[in-house]
């Protein structure tokens, strides 16, 4: 009975930690999609830009967390959303990893004990 008991714990567990996991995954997911969007926005914002480099500046910079390692330093701003982008989709698939390994734990666990023969 405690053997029972022990394996709906650890089951309890392993559907805890894979919800954890999913929503983790949403989330980083999510936060992917919005970078994305940013990304498309500012390509499209390109060719209006290119005519007025204050503006396209104003439009990076804008990406970017606000304090002077930016400001007027568009190499920095291509370079810290191209670092944020990466960073977001490594661990999209890093959770997406995780929740795969915690489904096949949970699946384990919900088998049934084979029978020592009856």
């Amino acid at each position: 009975m405690d053997n029972m008991d022990d394996d709906e714990l650890t089951i309890t567990v392993l559907r805890c930690e894979l919800s954890n996991a999913l929503t983790r995954a949403e989330a980083a997911e999510a936060r992917v999609e919005e970078l994305e969007y940013k990304r498309n926005e500012a390509q499209l914002q390109v060719v209006e830009l290119q005519t007025n480099p204050d503006e396209w500046r104003a439009a990076l910079e804008g990406l970017t967390p606000k304090n002077q390692r930016f400001m007027g330093y568009p190499e920095a701003c291509t370079q810290y959303v191209r670092q944020q982008w990466q960073l977001d989709a490594a661990e999209k698939q890093r959770l997406k990893a995780r929740v795969k390994e915690l489904e096949a734990r949970l699946a384990a666990f919900a088998q049934p004990p084979a029978s020592a023969g009856c």
